[in-house]
């Protein structure tokens, strides 16, 4: 009688090698994958895009400043060798539409309210208005929107410079039109 549990047993050492060493060498596979989408994204001015990789599967994350950058960072992620598969996780931030931003200025500190840019920094913000004020305590009441006029790093300047010359009052800009509440430091 000749027997034949050999080939079986040899079979099932075969596939069981087989799948350990695809396993083992699958994780290093994606976290190239994920490198390499996201240096993409980045190289291509997209760093709002966060890579999550589950094998060769991207999904994207963070929140796009339009929705015309969540599309093209879909697309580059989709164009990164070994990815099979993008999924968009991604948000847009709100339209801020009429654009609104104000400073509020108080005898010892200011608040500054309203809509700024995603490209802006909270912090820059709160340092140009503490600047324009003479070193106040800024309180940042802000939020990241989309929409923002061509020149609003102009207005928020402009805006800064009026209010260091307020006592306490208020200063709001609403869409082209700025509204000035208070007195001034003096009237010469």
């Amino acid at each position: 009688m000749i027997r034949f549990g050999w080939i079986v047993q040899g079979g099932l050492v075969g596939v069981g090698a087989t799948l350990l060493a695809g396993l083992a060498s699958f994780g290093p596979i994606a976290e190239d994958v994920a490198g390499r989408a996201g240096d993409r994204l980045k190289a291509e001015g997209r760093p709002w895009a966060v890579v999550a990789i589950d094998g060769r599967d991207v999904t994207l994350t963070g929140t796009a400043p339009d929705p015309a950058d969540r599309e093209l960072a879909v697309a580059t992620a989709d164009r990164v060798f070994g990815v099979r598969v993008v999924t968009d996780r991604t948000t847009v931030l709100p339209l801020a539409a009429p654009w609104a931003w104000g400073v509020e200025k108080g005898e010892t500190s200011a608040t500054v309210f309203g809509a700024v840019r995603a490209e802006d920094s909270r912090t820059e913000t709160r340092a140009q208005a503490s600047a324009a004020l003479g070193g106040m305590k800024i309180d940042d009441e802000t939020t990241a929107a989309r929409g923002a006029p061509a020149d609003w790093v102009t207005r928020r300047a402009f805006a800064l410079a009026l209010a260091g010359d307020l006592k306490p009052g208020k200063l709001e800009w609403v869409g082209d039109h700025l509204s000035i509440s208070g007195h001034p430091r003096d009237f010469a």
